[in-house]
């Protein structure tokens, strides 16, 4: 297939997708245009299944699972079978791609090339992180090794499979896919992303500093009393208030140790001591380790601050509070032959090489560490894209040159015509 036609195909689903974007665990027109690509192909396609869900309910708003028992919120793994498994063949690998976009309004200015060529969002939501492309990417990509299966019969492959995962945004849908069962017969694992200040026709196979994270929910719990009378009641304002305080002061960039907040809420009348206060927050650092160290600090704050003169007991109640995970990523421990390998043919397509500081968290890493674990082999690509604009920005939208780039480098990992 010429480089023409690889790149007409990508760019064609990758504005059919951008139109369609949609937030993490709402991607279902996306979920339902993409399955309608795989019918009558010779493959198996398994959903998330409802235990995963059920023992995720924190990840996810109720209102976002659907009644469907075989589909309750998006995400699939779509399998094509090359041989039994063998000695021969002893490998099943997988391609994973992200399906979610932002919950951001898309620019209406002039100049957006998504709105000057038709294909802007209008739903709220954007693809403000080349989601859209990374579906495109390894969607085309998978196609082709569907087209061309008889070329594979002499790779040491037994099974290759797409993995589509929702809610990337907030390092979620990770721990969906994770829990699953879809990487429990992955022997390698082939994750990227587009864009992130990598120039077009330049691949970073061998990212580092990555971020590990965690994403959180706290909420404190007190008692209602009249203001003119507090000490009748306990107050759960003032709690969250000093927590946020003194864990902000833990940031420290130098260190690779970041602390945030944001919709700090607690509602109530003036005249009343307010009972319930919450907010939203992450954890980011370095390494694992440094990120368990600074989650203790902010559990440290946390009693320190229940200890304090105005949480404490009062003749009406205790306060009490709850940490919900909402979302967790952690540093890649590259596989070195996949690495190699990938510098090797995206060379032999004459694209440039170069190191890369990641700078950002993905829930990749837990995907990756999870098949590493059990024996198999990871690997994590950026795909240089010039960018119109910063990910994660209503003006943004990336060199479609680099779906050429990316889906045949992914065709060629495979040894397959391109």
């Amino acid at each position: 297939m010429s480089a023409k036609t690889v790149l007409s195909q990508a760019v064609r689903l990758r504005r059919a997708l951008h139109s369609r974007a949609e937030s993490a665990f709402c991607e279902w027109q996306t979920f339902h245009y993409l399955k309608e690509l795989f019918k009558g192909q010779p493959v198996t396609v398994r959903f998330i299944p409802k235990q995963t869900v059920i023992k995720h309910k924190d990840l996810i708003p109720a209102d976002l699972i659907c009644a469907d028992e075989q589909a309750p919120i998006p995400g699939m793994i779509v399998t094509l079978k090359i041989h039994d498994k063998d000695e021969n063949h002893p490998y099943h690998a997988a391609i994973r791609c992200d399906l979610d976009g932002l919950p951001i309004e898309e620019s209406s200015s002039p100049q957006h090339l998504p709105l000057q060529l038709n294909f802007r969002a209008e739903n709220g939501c954007m693809h403000a992180c080349g989601h859209d492309g990374h579906m495109a990417i390894a969607v085309c990509s998978f196609l082709h090794f569907i087209r061309h299966r008889e070329e594979l019969a002499h790779s040491p492959y037994n099974c290759l499979s797409l993995i589509c995962q929702p809610a990337e945004e907030g390092c979620r849908g990770a721990l969906m896919i994770k829990d699953a069962g879809f990487l429990d017969d992955i022997d390698e694992l082939w994750c990227f992303h587009l864009g992130m200040g990598l120039g077009s026709g330049i691949i970073a196979p061998n990212p580092y500093g990555f971020l590990a994270t965690e994403k959180f929910n706290l909420s404190f719990y007190g008692q209602k009393a009249h203001a003119g009378h507090p000490e009748l009641g306990v107050n759960a304002l003032l709690p969250l208030c000093h927590t946020i305080e003194k864990a902000l002061c833990l940031t420290d960039s130098t260190k690779q140790r970041y602390v945030n907040f944001s919709n700090v809420h607690c509602e109530g009348a003036r005249n009343i001591i307010p009972d319930l206060a919450s907010c939203e927050g992450e954890l980011r650092a370095g390494t694992g380790d440094s990120l368990q160290h600074l989650k203790q600090q902010l559990f440290d704050i946390i009693a320190d601050t229940r200890a304090e003169k105005f949480s404490a007991q009062s003749s009406q109640g205790t306060l009490r509070y709850r940490y919900t995970v909402k979302g967790q990523a952690g540093p890649v421990k590259q596989s070195a032959d996949l690495v190699l390998r990938a510098t090797q043919t995206a060379q032999s397509l004459g694209l440039k090489c170069s190191d890369f500081d990641f700078k950002a968290s993905e829930d990749a890493s837990l995907l990756i560490d999870y098949v590493q674990k059990r024996g198999g082999r990871g690997c994590y690509i950026v795909i240089g894209a010039d960018i119109r604009a910063p990910h994660h920005n209503p003006l943004f939208d990336f060199d479609e040159r680099a779906l050429e780039y990316g889906t045949r480098l992914l065709i060629s990992l495979f040894n397959v015509t391109n």
